[in-house]
């Protein structure tokens, strides 16, 4: 009985849940369909899982443009691409800091973490755009 539980188990985490990058990028354009906007564009930032059935989903929600689609491909970002396209091409940050005033929303993204070799990427976004990057 232990062993037929452990094997359930592990089924069941290697299987992970519907929503996972990996089950995403196995779905037909009809199973793709129901998942929503947010699933969609986590699982296009996770590069390893990309495919042409979730461009074209994302394409036809209007989620993405066409330049901005090919600019996720090559896993770059551009001053003027959605902030729904800079984590379709660069995944979730590690960190948000969020700025509210009469002016609207700016968000600073933090892509990376300081050590003794590298520090983090700064893009700031205003209203939703990108609005340019330090690093």
């Amino acid at each position: 009985m232990k062993v037929l539980v452990s094997v359930l188990l592990i089924t069941v985490f290697l299987a992970g849940c519907a929503g996972s990058p990996l089950q995403l990028s196995r779905m037909d354009r009809i199973q793709l369909s129901t998942v929503s906007n947010g699933q969609l564009i986590n699982a296009l930032g996770t590069n390893i899982c990309r495919n042409e059935l979730m461009f074209e989903e994302a394409r036809s929600r209007e989620l993405l443009t066409d330049d901005e689609i090919q600019l996720i491909k090559e896993e770059k970002i551009r001053i003027g691409m959605s902030e729904t396209a800079l984590i379709a091409s660069w995944g979730y940050p590690n960190k948000i800091n969020r700025s509210v005033g009469s002016y609207g929303v700016d968000k600073q993204f933090v892509y990376g973490r300081y050590s003794r070799y590298s520090s983090p990427t700064y893009v700031y976004v205003e209203n939703g755009k990108v609005i340019s990057w330090q690093d």
